[in-house]
């Protein structure tokens, strides 16, 4: 039976709320709770166990010489955030496409993602990628809210318009467990807005996953398409019966770099972004690789576009930092 937490409601409720204001501009993490998290501990991680409603903690070493570890850790209130809390930002026009082949890459293995709740309701869609044959990524703040327990999340690759989003062309995939950064849990920033999902089945084999990149180098000016399931043109598209995939494409504005030379840090830029994106695998495309996911669709903002001016529209991502990369290459 499904567990009911309350030890930490009024915690992940302020972290709700953070979410909320950091879709206006992020903030870097303090320097102390980076060493903590990142460096001295290895990447500290929070699990929900979607099949007892348990939580632990766990400790991945991105060394690979030590396994992870796993504590279990007193009850709360995760649940799951509808997806729709990223203000929407076009950027001059909306010039975003929709995606009719979607069983090609990098298409087949970008997702769909819907949470259903313990109490029968359903959350509104968001986005995310497959990384391995039983696991997916998508964003912290779609995966967890302090209002609503999560009885499980539903995955499903490469859905469009022609076919049905209770199926897709793969199938359908169930979470087992979902895995939240603990320095997000701590302190929200765009920079650890991530969220690993583990699969009952191994879907992915048959989607294929993506490769990734880590780097500490500025990707200012970078081409990117960011793949995903947000409103186009009017919110009334997104909906559990009929669903678009949608492909839009911009360039790296500013790529400010993680404290430690982790590689951690936010990529703002011109792409467009709208309620659902959240999750959305951001590509670049390079010869002899092929589409790269370098970062994690976050949100979008109409104010504080630094560096382009307070006024300015942007969309943002978490980049690929090299723990998230060592962690998101362990599942495969």
């Amino acid at each position: 039976m499904k567990k009911r937490f309350t030890a930490m409601k009024a915690v992940l409720a302020a972290v709700c709320v953070a979410v909320t204001s950091i879709t206006a501009g992020s903030s870097a993490l303090p320097q102390t709770a980076v060493a903590d998290e990142y460096e001295e501990n290895g990447l500290k991680l929070w699990v929900y166990d979607c099949e007892t409603g348990e939580e632990s903690t766990r400790i991945f070493h991105t060394s690979g010489t030590v396994p992870m570890e796993t504590e279990l850790i007193s009850a709360s209130s995760f649940g799951n955030d509808d997806g729709g809390i990223s203000t929407n930002a076009i950027i001059g026009s909306d010039d975003r496409t929709v995606v009719t082949n979607t069983t090609v890459a990098p298409y087949s293995y970008t997702c769909y993602m819907y949470s259903v709740y313990t109490d029968g309701n359903t959350s509104g869609i968001y986005s995310g990628f497959i990384i391995g044959p039983k696991a997916a990524v998508t964003v912290a703040h779609c995966a967890f809210n302090a209002g609503k327990t999560l009885d499980h999340i539903v995955v499903i690759p490469a859905v469009n318009v022609t076919t049905t989003p209770q199926s897709g062309p793969y199938g359908v995939a169930y979470s087992s467990s979902v895995i939240v950064p603990d320095a997000y849990i701590n302190n929200p920033t765009w920079n650890d807005d991530w969220a690993v999902i583990e699969l009952k089945s191994d879907i992915g084999n048959r989607t294929g996953w993506p490769s990734l990149e880590s780097s500490s180098s500025s990707y200012n000016g970078t081409s990117v398409e960011v793949v995903g399931y947000p409103a186009k043109y009017d919110c009334s598209l997104q909906n559990k019966d009929t669903t678009f995939m949608i492909s839009g494409k911009g360039k790296i504005r500013d790529s400010s770099i993680g404290i430690l030379d982790r590689g951690r840090g936010t990529m703002k830029g011109d792409w467009d972004g709208t309620d659902g994106d959240s999750g959305a695998p951001v590509f670049a495309y390079y010869n002899g690789m092929g589409y790269t996911i370098i970062g994690i669709h976050t949100g979008s903002s109409l104010t504080n576009g630094k560096p382009y001016g307070n006024s300015t529209c942007f969309s943002a991502a978490a980049r690929i930092s090299k723990d998230m990369y060592d962690y998101f290459m362990s599942y495969r």
